[in-house]
């Protein structure tokens, strides 16, 4: 199938996917043998919004979810507000504000609601440092709606099925001076959350239940510079859970997959170093093109 597909989700034998034409967002569904049976139009970000958030579209295009009776379509926009100022109340000074909208849809196309989440006012005191939000993702955990917010920081924001923010959760938790920003992505296996990503140079694997942090896990493959560390995904398979990452710099540049404890019960750091110094347990990137 032709088109500017963001995001899919299957429900009930069909499939729901999200498309972005231009700045019109479109809901469709579409049967498994691929034929277009509804295609509704849900929400037209504003212009404005859509170039001043060009990066943000780049790394973190609308999502869609699914708690296998509704969907949820989340994406960003800009909303302009007007502060009355002086006695008379006139508005002045338009001020800008970045926000994600929440919707809920029926899986007949219909829009139940549409939220908007500020994250620049109401988060900033929850999630203190985050900064301008360069990306998000998104899971059902629960009864719940996990959003992770990338900055300067990373914040996790729970929503209810209505819409309702119901917890801030600044994750992860380690005290980092913020020269690079954050980069995560969310994981949702049997009632367990993963947080995964990259933080001031440093990967790092965090475990959360209901919004409780259980366990946090970081690791740094250089020894004189920090530079760039990420874990890049995890995949949970007969009970093992199998992390895939990243570690470049001077010392090494190369991937990884390393099989740890569902719980996070190990020295994913030490794993890591003890792998380094086994030949082919760390693919070198440069490596792999040279002799290509």
């Amino acid at each position: 199938m032709e088109g500017n597909f963001v995001d899919a989700v299957e429900l009930n034998g069909w499939i729901y996917a999200l498309e972005l034409k231009g700045n019109i967002l479109y809901w469709m569904k579409i049967d498994s043998g691929g034929r277009i049976h509804e295609k509704i139009p849900i929400a037209e970000v504003s212009w404005r919004g859509f170039l001043k958030l060009a990066y943000f579209y780049i790394n973190s295009p609308p999502i869609l979810l699914t708690d296998g009776h509704h969907l949820y379509a989340l994406w960003a926009d800009v909303v302009r507000e007007s502060r009355p100022q002086g006695s008379d109340d006139r508005p002045q000074n338009l001020s800008e504000e970045r926000v994600v909208v929440l919707a809920k849809i029926s899986a007949n196309g219909s829009v139940l609601y549409r939220r908007t989440l500020s994250y620049e006012s109401k988060l900033d005191e929850a999630c203190p440092g985050v900064g301008a939000v360069t990306g998000m993702d998104a899971v059902m955990s629960g009864d719940n709606i996990v959003i992770s917010l990338q900055g300067n920081h990373c914040c996790l924001v729970f929503v209810d099925k209505e819409g309702n923010i119901v917890a801030n959760v600044k994750n992860p938790v380690m005290a980092l001076p913020s020269y690079f920003f954050c980069w995560s992505r969310l994981r949702s296996f049997d009632g367990r959350l993963y947080h995964l990503g990259g933080l001031s140079g440093l990967g790092f694997l965090d475990l959360l239940r209901d919004e409780s942090l259980v366990r946090e896990l970081s690791f740094c493959l250089q020894r004189n510079n920090v530079e760039n560390n990420l874990v890049r995904d995890v995949y949970l398979d007969n009970g093992e859970l199998y992390v895939c990452g990243l570690a470049q710099g001077m010392e090494v540049d190369g991937a990884f997959i390393t099989k740890l404890d569902i719980n996070l019960e190990e020295d994913l750091n030490g794993l890591l170093w003890k792998a380094l110094s086994q030949e082919g347990s760390i693919i070198e990137v440069d490596s792999l093109f040279q002799e290509g």
